[in-house]
């Protein structure tokens, strides 16, 4: 299993830091960044906003050297846990990437965490700490990522089957707006981060009666309504200019 351990390091310069724990190893070990992320079909290079990397192995410092644009070898011995650290810039506002401030943080694990190339089909954790600095003090999580150990303001450990999993469950951090709905059966979440005065009672009534008629349309066979997930989430990052969306699993 390859552990992620996300630290909301330092809001005014925007960084944040991964660990990465990979319990077994082989020799020359191989970790990747993503070029691209799912639903948007450009070339990225997400790996140019990776300020900082190094990494350990029984306390002492082996050796990184990266490969090419978004790939690094490790030269450590096989069989014994490694430990690998990085920083990344996070300062976009798009839905594709990473952004990081006082008011809001923002996660795209495509766009953050490395894989492990020799098992990116091996179950992962994630472990998302609560910012320590006093603006963030009222901030929550929220993210449709299958949770672990979680505290009362989603902070805590996660879990997804594999790589491709972990990458496609964004993570919303800030003190946003928020209402749950069910359709389906099935418990929808909204959040809504940034500065605004919506009509919050309207959104809930509104996207309701839209999800439902959607899954009454899709999935209402045999009398029985019912979508093909246990939860949904809706992230809406409101801004005074700017647009876009993108779909996630």
């Amino acid at each position: 299993m390859t552990t992620y351990a996300i630290d909301f390091f330092d809001p005014t310069g925007h960084l944040i830091d991964v660990t990465m724990s990979i319990a077994s190893p082989i020799a020359g070990q191989t970790v990747s960044m993503c070029a691209w992320i799912p639903g948007s079909y450009m070339i990225r290079e997400f790996a140019r906003c990776v300020t900082a990397l190094s990494a350990r192995q029984n306390d002492c410092t082996v050796s990184a050297v990266k490969l090419d644009k978004q790939s690094w070898r490790i030269d450590c011995v096989a069989g014994v846990p490694l430990e690998i650290t990085y920083r990344v810039y996070a300062w976009d506002r798009s839905v594709r990437t990473n952004y990081f401030d006082a008011s809001r943080g923002f996660v795209n694990p495509a766009a953050l965490l490395l894989r492990d190339d020799e098992q990116a089909h091996a179950p992962c954790s994630l472990r998302l700490a609560p910012p320590k600095f006093d603006a963030a003090d009222a901030w929550k999580c929220a993210t449709a990522m299958s949770a672990r150990a979680i505290d009362a303001r989603g902070f805590g450990e996660y879990f997804a089957a594999d790589f491709d999993e972990l990458i496609d469950h964004p993570i919303e951090c800030a003190a946003f707006d928020e209402f749950t709905f069910t359709a389906g059966d099935v418990q929808h979440r909204f959040v809504v981060s940034g500065r605004h005065r919506g009509d919050l009672e309207r959104l809930q009534r509104d996207t309701q009666k839209i999800c439902q008629a959607h899954i009454d349309f899709f999935h209402g066979k045999d009398g029985v309504a019912r979508p093909p997930f246990d939860r949904y989430l809706f992230q809406l990052h409101v801004v005074d200019e700017g647009y876009g969306g993108l779909e996630h699993r």
